[in-house]
């Protein structure tokens, strides 16, 4: 039986397109994809895109929502809604915030 999950499809789709479009950034960007870098818990953490250039240095997570998002940047969990189903979710920018840190 053949088991197709569609998230992990859905993300590599992403990646391919994020991955396109910055390289056409130019000469003065460097690129890098899919590190795992050391965090401050004896661990490491995967970190999507990393861009570095004469502007500093950008760390890029993106993500592919659906249906409304409710939260804030000061809340640790932000609200996912479709139709009548929530789901609770990490706040990506405190994720991302840990990925810059790390």
């Amino acid at each position: 039986m053949l088991r197709v999950n569609y998230p992990t499809i859905k993300g590599a789709v992403r990646e391919r397109h994020v991955n396109h479009l910055l390289r056409k950034l130019g000469p003065n960007y460097s690129i890098y994809h899919d590190l795992y870098v050391p965090d401050d818990k004896g661990g490491t953490t995967q970190i999507d895109h990393v861009v570095t250039s004469p502007f500093g240095v950008f760390v890029i997570e993106p993500k592919h929502y659906k249906g409304w998002i409710f939260g804030n940047e000061h809340q640790r969990y932000w609200t996912q809604v479709i139709y009548k189903r929530k789901e609770k979710m990490f706040n990506p920018n405190w994720q991302n915030y840990g990925h810059v840190q790390a």
